[in-house]
C-alpha cells in the first residue's frame, strides 16, 4: 500500500471519500513550470503519491509563492523572468488570480518597518513568510519521499532560509551546492534543481528555483528523533529576506 508523501497516511485503493483517492503530486509543482514549457515535459516530470485532498490543500500557497517571488526571478534571470511574466499575465484573467494580486498589492508599502518614508522609486514588499515557507518545506518533503520512499514530517524541519545570491549561502550549503556530483536536475532544469546530502541523521536540501534564488533546509531524520537525539543548532540566519 502506498503512503501519501504529504501527510504520511496510507492511500487506499478504493477509498469511500473521493478526496482520499491517489493523486500525483508534481515535484516541483506543475504550476511552477510556465505553460509554454509543459506539454513536452509533462511525462518526464517528477511525481510522488499523495491524497487528492493533500495535493489540493497547498494550491493557493503555491500560487502565492509563484506570484510573490516572481520579482526575484525578473531581477536575477531575465529569460525565465520573461517566461514567468507571460504566464502571470495569462493567469491574471482568472478571477482567483485577480483576488490574489489585489491582496499582494496591499502588502506593498512606501515606508520602512520603523515608519520612515522610503526614497522616491523604492517600495517595501512584505510577504507572508509562513505561506512561502510551507511551499518550500512541502517540496523538500516530496524530494525526501522520492529518494527514501518514506514520509518526512513537517515538524522535523529545523532550518529554512531563503538565499537571493550565492554570497548569502551559509555553511554547509555553500559547500553543498558546489559539489556537482550531488546535484539533481529535474526534467526542467531551468525551473528547478537541487542538492541533497544525508549526514549524521540530518538531511540537507539546497533547492534552486528558476536559476534565481535558493531555499536551504535541514530536516532531522524521524528515526533518529525517536531515539531521543536532540535537535541540531540552527545556522545563524533562518528568516527569508524581503525584496525591495
Amino acid at each position: 500500500m502506498k503512503q501519501c508523501a504529504l501527510c504520511g497516511e496510507p492511500i487506499l485503493a478504493n477509498p469511500s471519500d473521493p478526496e482520499d483517492r491517489e493523486s500525483d503530486e508534481h515535484t516541483p509543482p506543475l504550476q511552477f513550470i510556465p505553460k509554454a514549457m509543459r506539454s513536452e515535459l509533462r511525462e518526464e516530470l517528477w511525481k510522488v503519491p499523495s491524497h487528492k485532498r493533500c495535493n489540493q490543500s497547498s494550491k493557493l500557497d503555491e500560487e502565492y509563492f509563484y506570484h510573490r517571488l516572481y520579482p526575484l526571478v525578473g531581477v536575477n534571470n531575465e529569460k525565465m523572468g520573461d517566461a514567468i511574466l507571460a504566464d502571470l499575465i495569462r493567469r491574471a484573467m482568472k478571477p482567483q488570480s485577480r483576488v490574489m494580486i489585489r491582496h499582494m498589492l496591499k502588502e506593498i508599502t512606501h515606508t520602512s518597518p520603523g515608519g520612515i518614508l522610503l526614497p522616491q522609486g523604492q517600495v517595501r514588499v512584505n510577504f507572508r513568510e509562513v505561506r512561502i515557507q510551507n511551499v518550500a518545506v512541502k517540496i523538500a518533503k516530496c524530494l525526501f519521499y522520492m529518494e527514501h520512499t518514506r514520509y518526512m514530517p513537517r515538524s522535523n524541519c529545523v532550518h529554512i532560509e531563503l538565499c537571493q545570491t550565492v554570497a548569502d549561502l551559509q555553511q554547509p550549503f555553500d559547500d553543498l551546492w558546489r559539489v556537482r556530483e550531488l546535484e539533481r536536475r529535474s526534467a526542467a532544469p531551468d525551473v528547478f534543481r537541487y542538492w541533497h546530502l544525508d549526514l549524521d541523521g540530518l538531511h540537507y536540501y539546497a533547492m534552486l528555483f528558476w536559476d534565481a534564488f535558493m531555499f536551504c533546509l535541514i530536516f532531522q531524520d524521524p528515526k533518529r528523533r525517536r531515539r531521543g537525539q536532540s535537535r541540531p543548532k540552527k545556522p545563524e540566519t533562518s528568516r527569508p529576506r524581503r525584496s525591495r
